[in-house]
């Protein structure tokens, strides 16, 4: 069995209700009406009960060594009936309820103090200053300029207490004590990083194409699935467009895939025939799937293979020469030639303008800049 061990300086209070007969103290004892616990943290108040009464002789007074028993934590006892006497469900339950209790009573009594800042080294009474959980102590105006200034920035990190201990550690506040200490319009610019950084680093974040918003993926209308093809839908929650993660254009449908890049597609290509890239491949396989990939490559070689019969032969009169320069027709055409362009041996093997210079392989092909600047448009053109 589990033990979880918390250090407490104030333990819920036990609420006593007692009435003296008119006999007290010379032959009855104090009579107990009733023993509560706050939170119903223990147990046993029975035993208790027959306990304190057993302390009582007659004809001395008791009212006093009650209290000081319940006081010190005499009740408690040893560890072995301490146990029996101390029950939760879930046991976690009862950790958070002592440290809640313990953390309030301390703030409150903090309340009513006065304490030396450690930046401005000024006394502030308590309602100046703030409690952090890490026990230390600084004034909120002090406290506040050095917060705002991280939020400012951007640097939501440095949110953290300024004491040298702390910052070494990295002792983040929590999010109440933020609300304690900033602005309005700084806490909100907080919540507002703090939640652009956890969908940063969701490695499935995408943003919207139309407005740039964040799209979370959404549970509401699709089923639940995180590697299926819905994992790939998302909604923007500004504009309301639905587009697909992976390709970022309008959503497709779950049985369509997505195009992957033609520099992407080689690339996997090359690296699953050598073995080489197998970390860059993982990653590939996670954001296209492996099917996907696949199945492009099996339709990339077909298309490859019908090309190779129509554009396999080199030009050879100047006439040839200058028209495939200047040529501007079916653009499948071109795509086939930036595929050479970006893979030498596959020029040697086909025979298609017998030189590893990219420039002189492509000539004076029309748009060849914006074609080269668009690996997206051209696998769309290259698979359709």
């Amino acid at each position: 069995m589990s033990v979880t061990e918390i250090a407490v300086k104030h333990l819920p209070p036990i609420f006593l209700d007692i009435s003296l007969p008119q006999c007290y103290p010379l032959s009855d004892p104090p009579t107990i009406g009733s023993i509560k616990f706050h939170s119903s943290w223990l147990m046993g108040a029975d035993g208790l009960k027959a306990t304190l009464l057993d302390m009582w002789d007659a004809g001395e007074t008791t009212i006093y060594s009650w209290i000081e028993y319940l006081q010190t934590g005499q009740f408690l006892g040893e560890d072995e009936k301490l146990r029996k006497k101390i029950f939760y469900d879930p046991p976690g339950q009862l950790s958070e309820i002592l440290l809640d209790y313990d953390l309030k009573t301390q703030r409150t009594a903090f309340l009513e103090g006065t304490y030396l800042c450690d930046v401005c080294f000024e006394y502030k009474k308590g309602t100046q200053c703030i409690f952090l959980s890490c026990s230390h102590t600084f004034c909120k105006a002090c406290l506040r300029e050095f917060w705002t200034a991280a939020v400012q920035e951007g640097d939501i990190g440095k949110l953290v207490c300024i004491n040298p201990k702390c910052m070494k550690t990295k002792t983040v506040a929590s999010e109440e004590e933020l609300r304690d200490v900033l602005s309005d319009n700084a806490f909100r610019r907080w919540k507002w990083l703090k939640e652009k950084r956890e969908f940063e680093q969701d490695v499935n974040h995408a943003y919207c194409p139309i407005c740039e918003s964040p799209a979370r993926p959404s549970t509401d209308h699709v089923p639940e699935d995180k590697d299926g093809p819905w994992s790939r839908y998302r909604e923007c929650p500004k504009c309301r467009f639905t587009f697909c993660r992976v390709c970022r254009c309008v959503w497709h449908g779950a049985h369509f895939d997505c195009p992957v890049p033609v520099q992407i597609l080689t690339r996997y290509m090359d690296a699953t025939k050598n073995g080489t890239d197998t970390s860059w491949m993982k990653l590939v396989e996670q954001t296209y799937t492996s099917g996907v990939l696949q199945r492009q490559i099996k339709r990339f070689r077909e298309e490859a293979k019908k090309l190779r019969k129509t554009h396999s032969s080199k030009p050879t009169s100047a006439q040839d020469r200058d028209a495939a320069r200047t040529y501007s027709g079916p653009k499948v055409a071109i795509i086939w030639f930036a595929h050479c362009a970006s893979n030498p041996s596959a020029m040697a093997v086909e025979g298609h303008f017998q030189s590893t210079d990219p420039k002189a392989a492509w000539g004076n092909l029309s748009r060849k800049d914006e074609l080269l600047g668009h690996p997206y448009t051209l696998l769309h053109f290259w698979l359709t």
